[in-house]
């Protein structure tokens, strides 16, 4: 499909393209300058940040980083805090339907309190809708179904990359609850980073930590000071947990031989019933870490012929690197005489 005019043509291919790009600006220079600024206590500064905003079709984000995530992080009702084992592709899609929701609810809170109607002029969520709205239209009435194009594909791009980093930011760590409250929010709760170019590239939104303890406080004055716990040191930790990894990142087959005899050693242990193991095939590798937990784990998927059973059955084992012992969650059931994964 292609949109002419008297001078030019655009696909809408292109038109999605040249959206996307513009979009990683929009995404690392122009919402996080819009996080900075509607922080600020000027209202003029807050202001730009909602225009910032709302030329990614995020306007809400205002609302719901102010008086949800901020009061929320680190916990299962902050639409922006990533659970442990959450990948981003289902966080994203929860994260951004979530927010949406939570800022509308805090906004009618807002107006009750102060007992105004939800469906009034006052309310900043249909201030921000309706002004989305109208950029959508000027984008049509200047370019035609290109320009919508342009936008969406910009706002996309936009808010993958703003919640990218809200997603690392807060992944898998926790407030623990007590007596129906949760703890104070400390060091702990957030991934921090101290390196410079990235911190002056994006307002010193790595020194995430001390901007929560102060949010207000402008980001030229928030501490390098080392906290609890930093992205580096979790990249360092990370590499020195995978011992059995080549140059290229696999692991290192020459030591296949030994792990496959410490599998079939181990499945000779476990399963009685198990008259011999005839091929180990390599499955996958997990990794987690954290201040709580720390592990990761090569899962195999071993063939072996079960006792009395004509057919092949096939068993899940896990062998660690650090510790190069096998293990498995898997158990024989006599009733359906397979395999089941515990509990």
């Amino acid at each position: 499909m292609c949109i002419r005019d008297s001078s030019s043509s655009v696909t809408l291919l292109t038109a999605a393209a040249l959206g996307a790009a513009v979009g990683m600006s929009g995404g690392s220079i122009g919402i996080t300058t819009a996080h900075e600024l509607i922080h600020r206590k000027n209202k003029f500064m807050r202001g730009i940040g909602v225009l910032l905003l709302i030329l990614c079709c995020y306007g809400h984000f205002r609302i719901e980083h102010i008086y949800g995530h901020h009061l929320n992080v680190a916990t299962k009702e902050d639409p922006a805090t990533a659970r442990k084992g959450e990948n981003f592709y289902f966080y994203f899609i929860r994260c951004v339907i979530n927010s949406i929701r939570s800022s509308w609810s805090i906004e009618k809170n807002i107006l009750e309190r102060k007992n105004i109607a939800t469906f009034s002029l006052q309310n900043r969520m249909i201030h921000y809708f309706v002004l989305e709205f109208l950029l959508l239209l000027i984008a049509y009435f200047v370019a035609s179904i290109n320009g919508l194009v342009f936008v969406i594909f910009h706002s996309f791009v936009s808010i993958i990359l703003l919640e990218l980093v809200n997603y690392i930011q807060h992944y898998g760590l926790e407030r623990k609850k007590e007596n129906g409250r949760y703890e104070r929010f400390t060091d702990l709760h957030s991934w921090n980073s101290r390196h410079i170019s990235a911190n002056w590239s994006t307002f010193n939104l790595g020194l995430h930590a001390e901007h929560h303890q102060s949010a207000s406080k402008p980001y030229p004055l928030l501490s390098q000071e080392e906290k609890a716990i930093v992205i580096e040191d979790f990249i360092q930790e990370h590499e020195t947990l995978i011992s059995y990894r080549g140059n290229d990142g696999e692991i290192d087959w020459e030591s296949k031989n030994e792990i496959n005899k410490k599998i079939r050693f181990f499945i000779e242990e476990k399963y009685p019933n198990v008259l011999s193991t005839r091929n180990i095939m390599w499955d996958s590798y997990e990794t987690y870490l954290s201040p709580y937990d720390r592990y990761h784990f090569h899962t195999f998927i071993a063939g072996v012929k079960v006792k009395d059973i004509s057919r092949m059955k096939y068993v899940n084992v896990r062998y660690h690197p650090d510790t190069q012992k096998v293990n498995s969650t898997y158990a024989w059931d006599e009733e359906v005489q397979d395999f089941i994964e515990l509990d």
